[in-house]
């Protein structure tokens, strides 16, 4: 764009030297003084247009336009444009700052619910509940629960079992009124644990009584975090 500004100027500037030397072949002689004056003025002129042209080719408009502006408002126009110009970068600025905030706005929101995540299914998997005064640990924990219910699920339904407060009630005791035992529990998350008797059986969970070496040891465990139930012969 700025070529073509500047082959108009040139054409212009030869068509006056054509007109000079026919005046001078007259015997025309012109005041100088004058001629300067306006030259200069002329130089002054047009730099108008070229800083209008300049300042809109960095904001990507179009640059003939503006010079034309440029010059109908000599020093006017370049002056609001510059000042357009800046003001434009700081807003782009302002809106990557937004970004880069929002960006890591995100990123922290992400940890934090992998860690909530992380706790609620640690809280789970020790047969305690999830304090529901946390809303993201109240939704990982209702997201695990689902899963964990579908596992169960589908392990019931490989085995033919389904573990409920019945099952355990009817696997407390033998025939004779004893606590029967011992049995062998796969859990959720692969861990295998000898059981030596069923203590007590709740709506959701049962006491479990385990071997700790010279000691026992009660352990609640939720049944939807059972996989695999069975008596060791």
């Amino acid at each position: 764009m700025l070529s073509a500004i500047l082959q108009m100027i040139v054409g212009t500037v030869l068509s006056l030297k054509s007109f000079i030397m026919v005046i001078f072949r007259a015997g025309v002689w012109p005041d100088w003084q004058i001629i300067g004056l306006a030259f200069i003025f002329f130089a002054v002129w047009l730099g108008s247009g070229f800083l209008a042209a300049t300042i809109a080719e960095l904001r990507r408009h179009k640059v003939i336009l503006h010079f034309f502006i440029g010059l109908i408002f000599p020093y006017v126009y370049p002056g609001i444009l510059a000042v357009r110009l800046r003001t434009a970068r700081s807003l782009e600025l302002h809106d990557e700052e937004i970004r880069d905030v929002g960006e890591s706005a995100n990123l922290t929101s992400s940890l934090l619910n992998i860690k909530v995540r992380k706790e609620a299914e640690r809280a789970l998997r020790k047969g305690a509940e999830v304090p529901d005064n946390n809303e993201l640990a109240f939704q990982a924990s209702a997201s695990i629960k689902l899963k964990h219910d579908a596992t169960a699920q589908t392990s019931s339904e490989a085995d033919g079992k389904v573990y409920n407060k019945r099952f355990f009630e009817n696997f407390a005791v033998d025939s004779t009124g004893e606590r029967s035992g011992p049995f062998e529990m796969c859990v959720n998350d692969g861990t295998r644990i000898e059981i030596l008797k069923i203590k007590a059986v709740h709506n959701d969970l049962a006491v479990f009584e385990i071997s700790t070496g010279k000691k026992t040891k009660s352990i609640r465990i939720k049944f939807q975090n059972i996989i695999t139930f069975n008596k060791i012969n």
